[in-house]
């Protein structure tokens, strides 16, 4: 948001411990919460070698020669971004509120949290892509799978469908990155006052030149995404809840083989919809016997695989 309003103002004048509903604006990222991270190895970039080539021997015979071999690499760099947003708040609603200006943005920091983490967890799935992802950003777990065809297409109608991924995180692999140095306290946001916490004017309307005071807050994540191997995301892309178009178990199996997956470090992410089909293409297939009383059709596994939920992975891709 923008600015606040007297809404807000009036609202924690009748309950002064209220705390914010936010629930159906909050989406569940799987991906957040399950991908691993680890430092940037230069603060503001990632730099890592990629084996181009292995030495192969051979063998000798007794008093035989053998020809030496060196390992081919090639350096290459991934550059981490700032996530980040500024919280402006007018200086009288601010100063009235109870608790006062602290206790107001502290009030207030859940939602900004919240939004911010939904814009990281898009930027993991989709990347540069400027309708889903961010285009300043840094290229996604999708854009990977696709450069390096590691896709499978169900043929879905552009605007009406939807992506699983599978991801085999991997440290110095395919893992988060973070930097180093501004890492505060253990977390990954920085949230820090502007103006020596003080009121600012800020223009309201360039052509009347009017103003108004406001205080203000920077949140910052320094973040980026390092998937240096070909086969460690795949893409099951164009999934739509329409005939012919559904997963099948045997590309889900295809999928995860695609990234050679094991239950020890791979993860499937779905979205409501992915998960439903799943669920149904398990309902299809699945047996009791008279003696069974419970009949359940949640699916958590794959193969072992865990399955996550990902509710920021859309449901109308156009790419």
């Amino acid at each position: 948001m923008s600015s606040a309003t007297l809404l807000k103002l009036a609202a924690a004048f009748n309950q002064p411990n209220q705390t914010a509903i936010i629930d159906s604006l909050t989406k569940d990222s799987g991906i957040l919460r399950t991908m691993p991270f680890q430092k940037a190895s230069h603060g503001l970039f990632h730099k890592y070698k990629i084996k181009t080539g292995l030495p192969s021997g051979g063998f000798r015979n007794v008093n035989g020669s053998i020809i030496p071999h060196t390992t081919n690499d090639e350096v290459k760099q991934t550059d981490l971004k700032i996530l980040t947003d500024i919280q402006q708040e007018d200086k009288a609603i601010c100063e009235s509120y109870p608790g006062g200006v602290e206790k107001y943005f502290a009030d207030e920091l859940p939602a900004f949290v919240e939004g911010l983490g939904q814009t990281a967890a898009k930027q993991v799935i989709y990347g540069t892509d400027g309708t889903f992802g961010d285009s300043e950003g840094f290229v996604g777990l999708r854009q990977s799978a696709i450069a390096n065809s590691n896709i499978i297409a169900a043929g879905g109608t552009s605007g009406s469908r939807t992506t699983i991924l599978a991801v085999r995180w991997k440290h110095g692999i395919c893992t988060g990155l973070f930097n180093e140095n501004a890492f505060a306290d253990g977390q990954m946001i920085t949230v820090r006052p502007l103006n020596t916490g003080n009121p600012v004017m800020v223009v309201v309307d360039t052509a009347t030149g009017a103003v108004k005071p406001v205080y203000q807050a920077l949140y910052e994540a320094y973040m980026g995404l390092l998937v240096a191997d070909t086969k460690n995301v795949a893409a099951y892309t164009q999934i739509q809840d329409a005939s012919g178009k559904k997963p099948t178990a045997a590309n889900l199996d295809k999928l995860i083989d695609m990234v050679n997956g094991t239950a020890g470090d791979t993860f499937i992410y779905c979205n409501r919809i992915g998960r439903r089909l799943l669920w149904e293409l398990k309902d299809s297939k699945m047996q009791i016997t008279p003696a069974e009383t419970e009949y359940n059709s949640m699916l958590e596994r794959w193969n072992g695989i865990p399955m996550i939920l990902d509710e920021n992975l859309s449901a109308t891709e156009t790419i």
